[in-house]
């Protein structure tokens, strides 16, 4: 239950990370033409229900307290790795 809760959280920010303005993509990947096949507004409330989905899995399986507090600490973590290692195109298929 957390380990889906840990990838939905991992890809609802994937999403909002390639559907923001500043970010430098390369509309090559595949995972990337998945996503904008769609308009920009539709990635970023998808990635938006799934960080809740994600929230409230960890909500449900941990407690109120702990739910959020492990949810924040995955979001920081995936995030982190997540902006550190895209640049470097280290995250493949």
């Amino acid at each position: 239950m957390i380990l889906l809760a840990i990838i939905l959280l991992f890809v609802g920010f994937y999403a909002l990370y390639s559907a923001s303005d500043k970010m430098q993509s390369k509309k090559k990947k595949l995972i990337d033409n998945g996503l904008f096949k769609h308009s920009n507004q539709l990635v970023k409330i998808c990635g938006l229900v799934l960080l809740i989905l994600a929230f409230s899995v960890f909500v449900i399986a941990l407690g109120w307290a702990a739910g959020i507090f492990s949810g924040l600490v995955c979001l920081m973590t995936s995030g982190s790795l997540l902006v550190l290692l895209t640049p470097l195109n280290l995250l493949k298929r």
